[in-house]
């Protein structure tokens, strides 16, 4: 499958990193977004392990249902276009309305705000 075919249809998807202690991998269970080309993860923190290991190693593997894709990781400006743009995207698929109206009432609304972002660069 191209980079280009990339599906934002899926509901979750599956992130492997390479263990930063062990180097094995680790496998989680993630939302995820695509604007069609590039995948893109959102934390609630930085001290999540996953987010430890990419820091540690930047290669990763991501499957969307049943599709693998091998890419590198990095972790997004905040405040940029590309950041601004991965937030609409990721409001609209999970909150169901814009970005700029999440409030407090919605299911995690400071994540969508203010969580690092990951992008993945398919290769």
């Amino acid at each position: 499958m191209s980079a280009l075919a990339i599906s934002n249809a899926e509901e979750n998807g599956y992130l492997v990193t390479t263990g930063r202690k062990t180097g094995l991998s680790r496998e989680i269970e993630i939302w995820y977004v695509s604007d069609g080309s590039r995948i893109y993860v959102v934390s609630d923190h930085l001290n999540k392990d996953w987010i430890k290991n990419i820091r540690a190693n930047s290669t990763v593997r991501f499957r969307i249902a049943g599709e693998w894709f091998d890419g590198s990781a990095r972790f997004l400006e905040h405040g940029t276009d590309e950041d601004l743009a991965v937030r609409r995207i990721v409001s609209l698929k999970y909150h169901h309305k814009p970005f700029e109206e999440l409030t407090d009432a919605d299911q995690y609304p400071d994540w969508n705000r203010n969580g690092p972002i990951v992008g993945i660069d398919v290769e």
